[in-house]
């Protein structure tokens, strides 16, 4: 079982479909990553603090594990806005498919033919608290208030994911990530920082080019 601490400052958002709307549907989700042993300090990104929590063994990919799948009905976002959540929820799915195969990891469509699976989830804290992110995934990144515009606040994103095989349904590895919830950001801006909190919350997996 590990865990890491290390943070960055860095802010998620999913707009609508026009800019004009970006400030009226956003879901802002801002990570935290976290270290192994101990934990050091950096700020690198004009944004908001993000936090992880990891549990498991992701090294266990390196047991030959190469072709995965995204279980089915995966990608959940339990958010007020249904729509924003699903276009937040299509964009982590693409960050994940493009690290995974930047990686050296192939997909394949049909679950029952993958060597391990990866389920994935979103929730805004104003549906879903911490106590029930924890019932649903075990973790608690321990941090109930982020910095936002000189301000502590309780309105945070979260992202979860999960790596497990078909014929155990018990994770080997999974992360929770939250931060709190801003809107000041453009869809450019969402749409970098996005693909980079996915590729640090995936810095841990190892690549199998080699293998």
């Amino acid at each position: 079982m590990s865990s890491n601490c290390y943070t960055q400052r860095v802010s998620l958002y999913s707009s609508g479909e026009k800019e004009h709307s970006l400030k009226k549907s956003k879901l802002i989700i801002a990570l935290t990553l976290s270290t192994l042993i101990g934990c050091t300090q950096q700020a690198t990104l004009p944004s908001v603090q993000y936090a992880v929590a990891q549990s498991g063994d992701v090294q266990f990919l390196k047991q030959g594990l190469k072709h995965y799948a995204f279980a089915p009905k995966t990608g959940t976002a339990f958010t007020r806005d249904s729509q924003l959540g699903e276009q937040a929820s299509q964009v982590f799915s693409q960050h994940i498919e493009d690290v995974l195969t930047e990686k050296g990891y192939v997909r394949v469509d049909n679950p029952a033919s993958a060597q391990f699976i990866v389920a994935f989830g979103l929730a805004s804290s104003d549906a879903l608290d911490d106590e029930q992110i924890f019932q649903r995934t075990q973790l608690d990144t321990g941090v109930t208030q982020f910095p936002i515009d000189g301000e502590l606040t309780r309105d945070k994103g979260t992202f979860a994911v999960a790596f497990y095989t078909p014929k155990n349904a018990l994770p080997f590895w999974r992360a929770l990530a939250q931060a709190a919830t801003d809107g000041d950001a453009s869809n450019t801006e969402w749409q970098e920082r996005t693909k980079q909190i996915v590729g640090s919350v995936f810095n841990q997996v190892p690549y199998n080019k080699n293998w």
